[in-house]
């Protein structure tokens, strides 16, 4: 009689197969996702470059001068006419959204309402316009820049404010972007708001462009899109950003007694400045600090992003770089005022600092 040979797995071989699978599939799912990041930082990258390029087609196109961060239209000029609007919309013709751009820019009529050109304010979720995303807007390494829940698409990239922390009613920064006039009582506006090369004295290739800011999550305590309300760490003309610096708690939060501000609503793609610029002040992926629950008073946003060690930046000459959390900021104890008031000479915060200044006389680079 022949015996009946079985040519299944036994039970303690299954287990070990299973068990080696599991290994294997540990050993990849990290490589997995590093791959898919280090796609998706690239992604990011290339949005910058293509604001760069933007940047420059604009000057060229509008007699070498740079878009506003804030306005540029006086109300009582044009009745209708939104003084709120950010710099980023004024770029859409020149990364292939010259349609949106024209429906911004043309008179139109949406869900009932009357608009002029430009005359939507960003926050408006009933202007059909806003309602549009742009790719190149969005880091999608932000877990925020998929969010469905928003009224107004959100943007990942912001211009530099340089060294400063301003106040929304003063027009100069220390940085390549200015404000237009907003009202008409503030004729003197309309000089300060007009930045060409020439005023980039520290060179191009010297002067930070644009970055990116961490989308805010609803209610977040992270320091990654959270603003900490610190009043006198950017209260000018006393402020110590050192203060907002030692506000970061554990576990890349706020401290537990500092009350964090709620910004996400108005972090969208349109907005103007307080709401779309940066400060190079405390170090990428810093903590940001607000004087108060709201940015219509000083708010020191801070460069950050969701990927490893630092953020992608864009320069004046449209290289784009990837600046380390640990680039040096010199002395954070200085106190703003003695920076802001004085809109000239070298930056009191490093490298980083001297990068944001557009003619702050420093040689400093990333490199």
């Amino acid at each position: 009689m022949r015996s009946k040979c079985s040519s299944g797995f036994t039970l303690v071989e299954l287990l070990v197969v299973i068990a080696i699978i599991g290994v294997l599939v540990g050993l990849l799912l990290p490589a997995v996702q590093a791959a898919r990041e280090a796609a998706r930082r690239m992604q990011c990258s290339n949005n910058l470059k293509q604001l760069g390029l933007a940047l420059h087609n604009y000057a060229s196109a509008n007699n070498e001068t740079f878009p506003h961060r804030i306005g540029g239209i006086a109300e009582g000029t044009l009745p209708g006419i939104s003084p709120m609007i950010g710099a980023l919309p004024r770029l859409l013709p020149f990364i292939e959204q010259t349609a949106l751009y024209n429906m911004i820019s043309s008179p139109g009529t949406y869900n009932g309402a009357n608009f002029h050109a430009w005359g939507a304010m960003p926050s408006n979720a009933n202007y059909t316009p806003w309602q549009s995303r742009v790719p190149t807007f969005t880091c999608p390494s932000d877990p925020e820049s998929s969010a469905v829940d928003r009224n107004i698409p959100p943007k990942s990239y912001v211009v530099s404010h340089g060294d400063f922390v301003g106040w929304w009613g003063e027009p100069a920064t220390r940085g390549p972007f200015h404000v237009g006039i907003l009202y008409t009582s503030w004729v003197t506006w309309k000089d300060a708001g007009r930045v060409k090369f020439s005023s980039i004295t520290d060179g191009t290739s010297n002067t930070i462009a644009i970055s990116e800011k961490a989308i805010p999550g609803a209610a977040t305590r992270s320091i990654r899109g959270g603003v900490g309300i610190v009043n006198p760490a950017v209260s000018k003309p006393n402020g110590q950003p050192v203060l907002c610096r030692n506000a970061v708690g554990t576990g890349g939060q706020f401290a537990t007694s500092v009350q964090v501000g709620a910004f996400r609503s108005t972090s969208n793609s349109w907005n103007w400045a307080g709401r779309a610029e940066f400060s190079t002040i405390i170090g990428p992926n810093g903590p940001s600090c607000a004087e108060q629950n709201h940015d219509w008073t000083a708010v020191m946003w801070t460069a950050s992003s969701y990927h490893t060690g630092g953020v992608n930046t864009v320069f004046m000459d449209g290289s784009v770089r990837f600046v380390s959390d640990t680039i040096d900021t010199g002395n954070l104890a200085t106190r703003l005022g003695a920076v802001n008031q004085a809109f000239s000479g070298p930056s009191a915060y490093g490298v980083w600092g001297a990068l944001g200044t557009k003619d702050g006389g420093e040689v400093a680079n990333v490199e």
